[in-house]
């Protein structure tokens, strides 16, 4: 959930995280985020107002402990930037091309979504990240920039902005080295 630095969350926020975790709520969704805006706020609050998510956490889950309400909170805190973005930025690049098995620099919402399988991710888990990487079930591919943004939750450093198109190169190198041994090894049976 996107909260923002104030701690609210808007109602389109709330129907976003409602459409991945409880679909069957979506028609409900208003409903719903009113009649908290009215227990938080008061019967003349607008739906259009950004709701208190501390509020909104202790509406949803009234057994809920304080602990158990922070820890909520923290899962909505904006990720760290990586101390080590060189490091960060290969992590991300390995998991890129593994995903990018067309290796052409740009990653579709298909091999994303059999990577993610691949190394194991739930159906649940793939669907939720693929919302993330392609809102609205947008078909179009994306590239290391933006893969990068939704890995890390920061913008690729100006200094990496050429990263965006390396995976061709890379694995192009990587390919012809491998070809080259190849005949080498096939020159050496002869």
């Amino acid at each position: 959930i996107n909260v923002t630095d104030s701690g609210k969350i808007s109602r389109n926020e709330f129907e976003s995280y409602l459409r991945w975790k409880a679909p069957d709520l979506i028609p409900h969704a208003r409903g719903i985020y009113k009649a908290c805006m009215v227990r938080s706020r008061g019967k003349d609050s607008s739906d259009e107002e950004q709701l208190d998510f501390r509020t909104l956490l202790r509406i949803m889950y009234p057994g809920a402990t304080n602990d158990d309400i922070n820890e909520l909170l923290n899962l909505t805190k904006p990720r760290d930037k990586p101390k080590d973005w060189e490091a960060k930025k290969n992590e991300a690049k390995d998991l890129f091309n593994l995903y990018n098995t067309t290796r052409d620099g740009w990653l579709t919402p298909e091999e994303f979504q059999v990577g993610m399988a691949v190394i194991g991710m739930s159906e649940e888990d793939i669907e939720f990240h693929f919302t993330e990487l392609f809102p609205d079930n947008r078909a179009d591919p994306v590239n290391f920039a933006t893969f990068f943004l939704w890995y890390t939750g920061h913008a690729l450093p100006e200094k990496f902005k050429y990263e965006s198109v390396w995976a061709e190169t890379d694995l192009r190198q990587e390919d012809e080295e491998g070809d080259d041994e190849e005949e080498a090894g096939e020159n050496n049976d002869v």
